[in-house]
């Protein structure tokens, strides 16, 4: 198999730190895939590793329920603070894009658009939209560069049922040595595995829908300069941009969520130095630096770690890493001094056969969607059982995050999915999903200043039929 960005040695968790983001988690939009949108919670896309030139990826409808219109309630404005009761959700979408490459790059730009409704709710119906775009280069035999965006307006149903990171890991083609290569060396052999580690990673938390609102404009860019010293020691460089901002509700007349954040951006630098001491060991450091912006706050974030990553066996792989930073507050309503902090986290992952699985813990510091947090914890996890040559899956992921902040009192937001596939023939997908969703914790003064010490605690229910269409014949894997 073709072999992309073979010069990158940095670890998943390397990249992510050196990056200054705070969860390791998808998008709070539809993870735009370099050949397509993920329509399905189980992350499935079966296009291929590889799609070539212009292309219709898919055609998806969903019908769907939950247990309540808004996950809010309570923060609801005044003349909608009455309890909302359930709705039935629908809507439908499709995915086009354009894939060119060769051996010395690839660049591919792709598209997701559609609408969702409410039956009992209908003012927050709405269109969203999720454009990518990915490109890779191998300047010469030791340099190669790396660039990705992307951008979308979702809401949180939207984000509710779209597959996490390690659904989507779990659930991307290849084989054990290609997800293992992928998230330990940076090597890998299909434009699914680069989108989702190569990309940044934006919000997928059911907090945001307090910070932000139900409609959230989110983009994000990534460069990466990657230089190849010999077949062990390689040094790469990375920067990222990452913006997140409320937007009205699609009318005025309707209930209107309440927001703590209008708009929260960050950027950030960090470099990476990786050495292999066998082809299954990957030990190293990276340190970044990152500046975060909103109303609440402005910091820099500083960190460093050491990682080490190993391949045990065929079928399991694992890595961690350790350090300390220390956060700068240039100017906050919420002001709070912080000394050096640790940083320390892993990721484990399986495949074999018909299942492969996937879990993570990190706590990192900073930039937490602008609202002065110290550091973040974020737990994640992800599995799939589908056996080659039949036609029924299972999947599952979860997903926490913890807020230590001076907004907030212990916020956590927490999100799990489990869904049943039926591939159709060979071109389309069913598959029936279940998701729940949680936040909690205490506001300081956040919402307003009728509410000091107001604590808070939503949870919600859904489920979800997809159809999904693929012009493509699939494979049955």
């Amino acid at each position: 198999m073709r072999q992309m960005n073979h010069s990158q040695r940095g670890t998943l968790a390397g990249a992510l730190m050196s990056w200054g983001i705070v969860s390791l988690l998808a998008t709070a939009t539809p993870r735009l895939e370099a050949q397509g949108g993920n329509t399905l919670m189980s992350g499935l896309n079966p296009i291929g590793q590889n799609a070539h030139g212009l292309q219709l990826y898919d055609v998806t409808g969903f019908v769907g329920w939950t247990s309540m219109a808004s996950p809010q309630q309570g923060f609801l404005l005044p003349s909608f603070n009455q309890r909302l009761g359930s709705d039935t959700s629908f809507g439908g979408g499709a995915s086009l894009g354009w894939a060119r490459g060769g051996e010395r790059g690839r660049l591919s730009i792709a598209y997701t658009g559609g609408y969702t409704g409410e039956v009992r709710y209908s003012d927050w119906n709405a269109f969203y939209h999720s454009l990518g775009i990915s490109a890779s280069r191998h300047l010469s035999p030791r340099w190669s560069s790396q660039w990705s965006a992307r951008s979308g307006i979702g809401t949180y149903n939207q984000m509710m049922f779209s597959p996490t990171l390690f659904g989507s890991l779990a659930g991307a083609p290849g084989t054990f040595d290609d997800l293992a290569a992928a998230v330990l060396a940076g090597q890998y052999s299909n434009d699914q595995l680069a989108s989702l580690l190569s990309g940044v990673p934006l919000i997928e938390s059911p907090s945001r829908t307090l910070l932000f609102g139900n409609r959230v404009f989110s983009s994000a860019g990534a460069v990466g300069l990657s230089y190849m010293h010999s077949q062990r020691l390689s040094l790469s460089f990375s920067g990222s941009y990452s913006n997140t901002q409320h937007l009205p509700d699609s009318t005025n007349s309707g209930p209107q969520y309440r927001y703590l954040v209008q708009h929260s951006s960050s950027a950030s630098a960090g470099v990476n130095v990786s050495y292999a001491i066998s082809p299954r060991t990957q030990i190293g450091v990276s340190t970044s630096s990152g500046r975060g912006f909103s109303r609440l706050q402005q910091e820099y974030v500083t960190s460093g770690n050491a990682f080490i990553g190993h391949q045990t066996g065929r079928h399991w792989f694992m890595q961690a890493h350790a350090g300390a930073g220390f956060i700068t507050n240039l100017g906050s309503n919420y002001n709070k001094t912080l000394g050096a902090r640790p940083i320390f986290g892993g990721e484990l992952g399986y495949r074999m056969f018909a299942q492969t699985f996937m879990a993570s813990y990190n706590r990192t510091l900073g930039l937490a969607y602008g609202v002065a947090a110290s550091d973040t914890t974020t737990v994640g996890g992800g599995w799939r059982w589908w056996r080659p040559g039949h036609t029924w899956g299972l999947s599952s992921s979860a997903m926490e995050e913890q807020l230590h902040t001076t907004v907030f009192s212990n916020t956590r937001g927490w999100r799990g999915t489990f869904g049943i596939t039926k591939q159709i023939g060979t071109h389309a997908v069913a598959e029936t999903g279940y998701s729940y969703a949680r936040y909690s914790g205490g506001a300081l003064q956040a919402l307003n200043s009728t509410t000091p010490g107001t604590p808070f605690k939503e949870t919600q229910h859904g489920v979800r039929l997809t159809l999904a269409w693929y012009p493509q014949s699939m494979e049955r894997r």
